[in-house]
């Protein structure tokens, strides 16, 4: 209860100073957004900071020498900063709040739009959920801030959260009749038309994955007991790498048929881990080094293991089996609680500290610190390009 109200807390500060169907498509290549893969050009460093959901959010653009370039002003919270390569050309996208939308009570999301920059910071789109299989214009059409993926100038794949009454909830659990949960929906749209769709609660296996936040007896909550913060893109195959805070577990998603094709972490790892590869409300698992390497941000977690960490596993998927692991703190043994991202450059780990407001770089092989920059608030997430 303790850890829920803190994560509530900080996520209600970030606002305030901050089933399934494929339908004739094929899949795109992953846009050189430089995330999860070898970094080529680093001419920018992009931040978001937020200050009051009332009052304009703030895009922070530096350059290599972490000087300070230029601030996009936007209308309310900004959040989720990104720039994207398509096609010769640069976009930028960023989650803005919507302070009109509905919130879902004590549920650390924010609903909104994604907006989409040209090269020179111009908007030229908003997104956000589209109608599909009998949800209509009538229920949410917000996306949430914690992913989306930019595909081509009309294609991409977000975010969104529905409070739902479910039925389906295993008795073993002790669900309640009127229960809600969180739904998570993963959608792709491509020219206007949703082309993939996946909503958590056709999964029922998932309930009882959750190690947080799955008191499924109280009606007095809307249960968030998956809690999706990352989706990206495996290079080798097009598939769908998920994060899952709230069950401590990483899965791979079919972006055909929507099956789990594995599972890593969590109370039910199809990969059997021993103490130290075990990793805890993690964030931003990208698949890196030509397809060989999952990389993740670490989050640790309050009571277990109080500091952050980068891991990298690779997998034997035929085996099941953890063929190589590595683990390296975040330096100064920082403890990021909540939010937070990586990148594998050439010899570095490019950190987004999330709630703790630092930006850092440091080298894989020497543990060197080669770049801190002190943000004033929190960044959800900090990339480097």
């Amino acid at each position: 209860m303790m850890i829920r109200n803190i994560y509530t807390i900080l996520v209600l500060f970030l606002l305030i100073v901050s089933s399934c169907k494929k339908e004739n498509s094929s899949y795109s290549t992953f846009p050189d957004k430089t995330v999860g893969t070898a970094v080529k050009a680093r001419h920018e460093i992009l931040a978001s900071a937020s200050v009051n959901n009332g009052q304009p959010g703030k895009l922070l653009i530096y350059n290599y020498d972490n000087a300070f370039v230029n601030q996009v002003t936007t209308n309310y919270t900004a959040m989720n900063f990104q720039r994207w390569l398509i096609e010769g050309r640069y976009y930028y996208s960023y989650f803005q709040l919507d302070p009109t939308a509905y919130q879902i009570p004590d549920v650390p999301y924010a609903a909104g739009q994604f907006i989409i920059l040209d090269e020179n910071l111009s908007r030229i789109d908003k997104v956000g959920l589209l109608p599909y299989n009998g949800r209509t214009s009538a229920d949410i059409a917000e996306l949430d801030l914690h992913e989306f993926i930019l595909l081509g100038r009309s294609h991409y794949i977000g975010l969104a959260y529905q409070q739902q009454q479910v039925s389906n909830i295993p008795a073993t659990l002790n669900p309640d009749t009127n229960v809600k949960v969180v739904n998570c929906i993963i959608q792709e749209v491509k020219n206007g038309q949703v082309i993939f769709e996946w909503n958590a609660t056709d999964y029922p296996e998932f309930y009882t994955s959750s190690v947080q936040s799955n008191d499924f007896s109280d009606v007095s909550k809307v249960q968030d007991y998956l809690h999706v913060n990352g989706i990206s893109i495996d290079p080798t195959d097009g598939h769908l790498i998920v994060s899952a805070r709230n069950t401590d577990q990483i899965f791979k998603l079919n972006r055909n048929t929507g099956t789990v094709m594995w599972r890593l972490g969590g109370n039910n790892s199809d990969f059997p881990l021993t103490d130290q590869q075990k990793f805890y409300r993690q964030h931003n698992a990208t698949i890196t080094d030509n397809g060989k390497t999952l990389l993740i941000f670490d989050n640790g977690v309050a009571g277990t293991r109080e500091y952050s960490r980068i891991v990298e596993f690779n997998l034997d998927h035929m085996g099941k089996t953890v063929s190589a692991f590595k683990a390296t703190s975040v330096p100064y043994n920082l403890f990021c609680a909540f939010m937070g991202s990586v990148q594998k450059t050439d010899s570095s780990y490019f950190i987004g500290c999330g709630s703790v407001p630092r930006i850092l770089e440091v080298n894989y092989n020497t543990l060197e610190v080669t770049r801190d920059i002190q943000l004033s608030v929190p960044s959800y997430r900090s990339y480097v390009y």
